[in-house]
């Protein structure tokens, strides 16, 4: 529920209206009420948080409120939102997390094709030159750090956390 809905049900509450009631004029379930009524509404994952606080302009407001209000998220959230970006940290929804996750392990796949190539190479059961042999364990060791910057932030966009990851990681594969 946003801040401002928990606001009307307990002014509503303070009129005396019953919980059924209440559920019924702002859209939500009984039991929802009767938890704010009780003060045992879940909360947050940022209570105890730290606050800002801001101070927009009307129209500046106007448009934050149509945008949160249009996305479907709270104030708080909406706010979060604009701190995560400004640090240049991505919005990833859920969609483009799996797809990433399915990303990584294609990439895992390739990693331990290229690790069996080095693997036979040393063997000498795949001959490559001491160059190419070179290349590959360096190809070997990217692709195994992409593995490591898709897992954290893969990792870190299911738990909305921060985290820092090098796309591409940083360095040419063959210098």
């Amino acid at each position: 529920m946003t801040d401002e809905e928990i606001e009307v049900i307990q002014e509503l509450i303070s009129e005396g209206m019953g919980d059924s009631a209440i559920a019924a004029q702002v859209g939500r379930h009984r039991t929802s009420v009767v938890k704010v009524r009780a003060g045992t509404r879940r909360k947050s994952v940022t209570t105890g948080g730290k606050q800002l606080q801001v101070r927009l302009t009307d129209e500046e407001y106007a448009a934050f409120k149509s945008e949160v209000d249009r996305l479907g998220i709270t104030l708080s959230e909406g706010g979060r939102r604009l701190v995560r970006h400004s640090l240049g940290v991505l919005e990833v929804d859920a969609r483009e997390i799996d797809a990433l996750a399915n990303v990584r392990r294609e990439l895992n796949a390739i990693g331990s094709d290229l690790n069996q190539l080095l693997n036979l190479a040393r063997s000498g059961a795949l001959e490559v030159g001491d160059e190419d042999e070179s290349l590959l364990e360096r190809l070997d060791l990217k692709v195994d750090d992409m593995v490591n910057q898709l897992i954290a932030f893969v990792g870190a966009g299911r738990r909305k956390t921060f985290v820092r990851a090098v796309f591409p990681p940083e360095g040419p594969i063959d210098g």
